[in-house]
C-alpha cells in the first residue's frame, strides 16, 4: 500500500506543483493574478511595508495554493484518522493499518513532485540539484531501506531545504522560541537544546502538560517530554 499511495501522492504532487509554478512562479513573472487587485487592494495598507502590486498577486496566489492543498491534506487526515488501530494497554506505538501505509506513500510522493517542480525549472545548477535530490522519497517503498538511519538521516536533513517542509518548520520554530526553548531552559538549563547531527533536527526537552506524551516533531524541531528519558526514534518518511 506505500507504493500504491506513493504513486497516486506523485500524481497529486504533479497537480500541486503545477498550480504552484502557475498561481506563484508565473504569477510573480506575468502577473497572471492581477485581475484581483482591485478586490484585496485595501488590504496593502495593513502590510508594515508598502505591497507593490506584483507582491499582492503573488500573495494571492500563494493563499490559493495553500488552502487547494490544505483542504485536500484535511480530507485525508479525517480518514486516515478513522483509520488509526489503537494498540493494547501497555503498549506505546499505534499499530500500523494498510490504510495508514497508503497515506505515508501519498504524503511522501506528493512532497517530492512539488519539491521536484518548483526547484527544477528554474535556472540555477544548484536548484537542478536539489531537485534531483528531491526524489530520494522514491526509495520509500523499500523497506531494507526506509527502515534505515541513514535513510532517514538524508529524509531529516532534506527538511531544511524542500519548500514543502518549510510551513511546518515555520510552525515548529515559533513553537520552540516561544513556548518549548523557555520552559526548557527554566526546568533543566542550557542542556534541554541539542541538535541531532544524524536527523538534522533540533530536539529540546521540556515538562510537557501531558506526562504520557513522549515526544513529537515540528518539521525539524523535535520536542520531548522532559518527564522521560527516552529519545525520540525519527522517522521522517515524508521526506519533506
Amino acid at each position: 500500500m506505500v507504493a500504491v499511495g506513493l504513486l497516486i501522492g506523485l500524481a497529486f504532487g504533479l497537480l500541486s506543483g503545477g498550480l504552484f509554478q502557475i498561481l506563484v512562479l508565473q504569477n510573480l513573472v506575468f502577473g497572471a493574478l492581477a485581475f484581483l487587485l482591485p478586490i484585496v487592494q485595501p488590504l496593502a495598507a495593513l502590510f508594515p511595508v508598502p505591497a507593490t502590486p506584483i507582491w499582492l498577486s503573488v500573495v494571492i496566489g500563494f493563499v490559493l495554493w495553500l488552502a487547494f492543498n490544505v483542504l485536500v491534506f484535511w480530507i485525508l487526515a479525517v480518514f486516515a484518522q478513522r483509520s488509526l488501530v489503537f494498540p493494547g494497554p501497555g503498549l506505546d506505538l499505534v499499530n500500523n493499518t494498510a490504510m495508514q501505509s497508503f497515506y505515508r506513500g501519498f504524503g511522501a510522493g506528493t512532497a517530492t513532485l512539488v519539491n521536484f517542480v518548483i526547484y527544477f525549472p528554474l535556472p540555477n545548477p544548484v536548484f537542478t540539484i536539489l531537485a534531483f535530490v528531491s526524489l530520494v522519497p522514491f526509495l520509500l517503498p523499500i523497506p531494507a531501506i526506509r527502515h534505515t538511519r541513514f535513510y532517514q538521516g538524508i529524509i531529516g536533513w532534506m527538511s531544511w531545504v524542500m519548500p514543502v517542509s518549510w510551513i511546518d518548520n515555520a510552525r515548529g520554530l515559533f513553537f520552540f522560541l516561544f513556548w518549548a526553548m523557555p520552559a526548557g531552559i527554566a526546568a533543566f538549563g542550557t542542556g534541554a537544546i541539542r541538535f541531532d547531527p544524524t536527523s538534522g533536527s533540533i530536539e529540546t526537552r521540556y515538562p510537557m502538560p501531558n506526562p504520557t506524551r513522549r515526544a513529537f516533531n515540528i518539521g525539524v524541531f523535535t520536542f520531548l517530554n522532559g518527564g522521560g528519558a527516552d529519545r525520540l526514534s525519527h522517522s521522517r518518511d515524508l521526506g519533506a
